[in-house]
């Protein structure tokens, strides 16, 4: 988040920024192409209150404070244009905490840590690419 808050065309709302990665979103795909802005009915509405907190820590609006009761339309739309594509399977409640669950068992910082990577030190493409693929076993696009 500090980078993105640093490299960011608007200010960042939040104070202070989360010190650890935090998820963007949860795409669900079909293998050839990225789904987004499926047809549903399945909407938001107030499946994800008992939620909240853990999804503003989670899963921020970096560019809001943070509160115990996030601005519902910053998931919304995330709802809307990457989860509804699951509907089949998640309810927007499962869809998020999916989202957690993975954020979870995969501690990207941790693993920076472990390869020696530090936000206070150049590390190259390469290497940082190499720490990317033992959480994912992928190929990072960066």
């Amino acid at each position: 988040p500090p980078s993105f808050c640093s490299l960011s065309r608007v200010a960042c709302g939040r104070d202070p920024v989360p010190a650890e990665f935090t998820i963007h979103g949860l795409w669900p795909d079909n293998y050839s192409h990225e789904l987004n802005y499926c047809k549903s009915n399945k909407q938001l509405s107030v499946q994800i209150e008992d939620i909240g907190e853990w999804l503003d820590k989670d899963w921020p609006d970096l560019m809001k404070q943070a509160t115990v009761n996030p601005d519902k339309g910053f998931y919304e739309e995330q709802w809307r244009k990457h989860g509804i594509c699951s509907s089949n399977i998640f309810t927007p409640k499962e869809y998020f905490t999916l989202g957690r669950k993975l954020k979870k068992a995969r501690n990207l910082l941790q693993v920076f840590h472990q390869n020696e990577i530090y936000e206070s030190q150049f590390s190259s493409i390469s290497r940082i690419n190499k720490a990317i693929k033992i959480i994912t076993g992928r190929q990072s696009p960066i």
